[in-house]
């Protein structure tokens, strides 16, 4: 009886160790062709912010494109700076209308500051700074 139960140790012990030093794999979950999957539009990223203030100025919802946006020194935007901003993000507007955005590229200047490069589909270049601020993201200049 004895000798059985070595037997089955011994066993157990070769398949352990045949799965553990075996390179291929056992179980697959999802797709092995996995895409990456887009950001989404949230302050919680430098790229979310680019994306979100694009989608505000494509709807022309100019105000909450302004509450994106701060000074480059990181301070809120007066009322008087948001007012003349007007013209610009109109301006912005009729670039950005009927336009998907195809590449996002994201160039980090320090753990505060990103240059987010946005490519539409009108082969347009976007470039946005961004500012980390109290863990969220705002831009602070478009190009």
């Amino acid at each position: 009886m004895r000798t059985h139960v070595v037997i089955l140790q011994d066993i157990l012990l070769a398949v352990l160790l045949a799965v553990l030093t075996t390179s291929c794999e056992l179980f697959v979950i999802g797709s092995q062709t996995a895409t990456a999957t887009p950001p989404g539009r949230t302050q919680r990223s430098s790229t979310g912010v680019a994306l979100l203030w694009t989608a505000e100025v494509q709807q022309r919802n100019l105000t909450a494109a302004t509450e994106l946006m701060r000074h480059s020194s990181g301070r809120p935007l007066l009322a008087i700076e948001r007012h003349e901003l007007t013209d610009d993000l109109d301006r912005w507007h009729a670039i950005l209308r009927d336009t998907d955005v195809q590449v996002v590229k994201v160039d980090t200047l320090s753990t505060t500051s990103h240059r987010v490069m946005m490519q539409t589909s009108r082969k347009r270049v976007v470039t946005i700074s961004a500012l980390n601020e109290q863990n969220l993201w705002y831009v602070t200049a478009i190009r």
